[in-house]
């Protein structure tokens, strides 16, 4: 295939910066809500000593309400 030449291959078209409008301001906000929850995610897992596979949060059964009722404990209403 062959190309057309052209007469204007010097010349640049400069056009104005189009202004931000809402929508990229609600860009600019929905960003810095991510990077403050990055931030957030990174603080909270800082105290956990960066253990995201929760084996301190397992359930080990101890602590486990037995089917007894405990004494003291309010029962719930019975309706009749």
């Amino acid at each position: 295939m062959s190309q057309l030449e052209s007469t204007d291959r010097g010349r640049a078209v400069s056009t104005a910066k189009p202004k931000p409008d809402i929508y990229t301001v609600l860009l600019g906000i929905a960003l810095g809500a991510i990077l403050l929850a990055i931030l957030c995610l990174v603080l909270e897992l800082g105290r956990y000593g960066w253990d995201y596979s929760a084996e301190k949060a397992k359930f080990r059964g101890v602590g486990a309400v037995s089917s007894e009722r405990l004494p003291g404990a309010i029962s719930p209403p019975t309706f009749v």
